[in-house]
């Protein structure tokens, strides 16, 4: 479990962390709050799949509070979410796809297996 904030957000409540850890394997966000409201946005990854949620809010609601883990709309990477999403989102979400760059992990590398059968040579 991942969660990544950008350099210049806010950070979320710790009850909004809770329900994040129980939820996702990687959550990325940019939040800032003002007086009675807050707005920001997140990237996060759940079951394999990506997922967008904006993190705007008034004093009724938290930025977590209408949050769906698994909504009907999601991308199977990130690089179809840069395909799909309207220049304007992508101005959004482009902090959140930076930070990835930067922080995600470095893939495993591939180990080649022998084959389980040896040819012997008699």
């Amino acid at each position: 479990m991942r969660i990544l904030k950008t350099s210049t957000s806010d950070a979320l409540h710790s009850y909004d962390i809770e329900r994040i850890k129980k939820n996702v394997e990687v959550f990325l966000y940019d939040y800032h709050t003002g007086d009675y409201q807050g707005y920001g946005q997140a990237i996060f990854l759940n079951d394999g799949k990506w997922y967008e949620h904006n993190l705007g809010h008034c004093s009724c609601y938290g930025p977590m509070d209408e949050i769906s883990w698994s909504s009907e709309t999601f991308f199977e990477s990130l690089d179809e979410m840069r395909e799909r999403v309207t220049p304007d989102k992508m101005e959004e979400l482009a902090p959140l796809f930076d930070l990835w760059e930067i922080e995600r992990p470095e893939p495993e590398p591939e180990i080649e297996q022998e084959d389980e059968y040896r040819r012997l040579d008699l």
